[in-house]
């Protein structure tokens, strides 16, 4: 029996595999293996324990909907929430392929740092960056939660959104200041998020890290849902003029090449983002 070790820090033991967590394993992989929905009694014989004991593990796996049941033959099979959790880690894994190529050509291009992040409970994490070869660079912070108000990823995701889900976010979470350019108003964010879904394009004007500034826009699946954000991010003394409007461009050519990699097919949401003067943008922003 396979055997493990404490996490470091803690007392060194040996620890042994929860029974009752194995067999559920065994379970589903048993109907894995089989690739068709199975009764409590054949599930049984292939596992080696009393049909009670399979019953009561597939009844409880039924009850979170990683099983579900035919109700006529009473045969399992697995369920919703086995297949949700297996599509957004297969999602995921097939994002991040697409992406780190197009990512370290971004960076190199550029110069700048470039990264995807996604959506998690109420913040966004980078789950993939590329660094350029410049000693004076941003660093995007693989897997660490960020806020949604105060970063470009983060808006593109609140973007998303329905009305009403913004709505609950900003009633449930007040908006941090974390400089000077923090956007802290709600009625102030609502419009600029109205203005990133018409354009594609959002902007983080050193708002969470002072003197580091991003662009962002929203990556696409097959459906048309924003599955990610990616962004090229840099010193704010950098992406100015010329250097912010590249960016800019090689950015969401950059986004459109993923998304088409992961099936997408509608329209080209991301042409207003081309087209969208962020020199503007930013005068606007501190005009404000």
């Amino acid at each position: 029996m396979p055997r493990g070790r404490l996490p470091k820090g803690k007392k060194a033991q040996t620890v042994r595999p929860i029974r009752s967590v194995l067999r559920t394993l065994e379970l589903l992989k048993a109907l894995g293996e089989l690739g068709a929905p199975a009764g409590i009694s054949e599930l049984a014989r292939m596992l080696g324990l009393s049909p009670s004991t399979v019953y009561r593990i597939a009844y409880t796996l039924q009850s979170e909907g990683f099983l579900s049941q035919d109700r006529q033959s009473g045969k399992y099979a697995i369920g919703p929430t086995f297949v949700l959790i297996a599509d957004r880690w297969s999602g995921r894994r097939l994002l991040e392929a697409k992406a780190r190529p197009v990512l370290r050509r971004l960076a190199d291009e550029l110069n700048e740092s470039a990264g995807i992040a996604v959506g998690r409970d109420d913040s966004v994490v980078f789950t993939l960056a590329e660094e350029p070869r410049n000693f004076l660079r941003v660093h995007l912070r693989v897997g660490t939660p960020l806020p949604l108000h105060a970063t470009a990823v983060g808006k593109v995701i609140l973007a998303s959104w329905s009305d009403a889900e913004v709505d609950a976010f900003l009633q449930s979470h007040p908006l941090e200041r974390y400089t000077e350019h923090t956007v802290t108003s709600p009625e102030r964010l609502r419009a600029e998020l109205a203005r990133i879904r018409a354009t594609g394009l959002a902007v983080n004007d050193e708002e969470f890290v002072s003197g580091v500034r991003c662009l962002a826009v929203p990556v696409r699946d097959s459906s048309g849902h924003v599955v990610a954000a990616m962004t090229v991010a840099g010193p704010a003394s950098r992406m100015t003029g010329e250097k912010l409007t590249r960016c800019q461009a090689a950015l969401v050519q950059a986004a459109r090449e993923v998304s088409a990699e992961l099936g997408y097919r509608g329209g080209d949401e991301t042409a207003a983002a081309a087209q969208e003067d962020v020199l503007a943008w930013l005068t606007a922003g501190e005009a404000e």
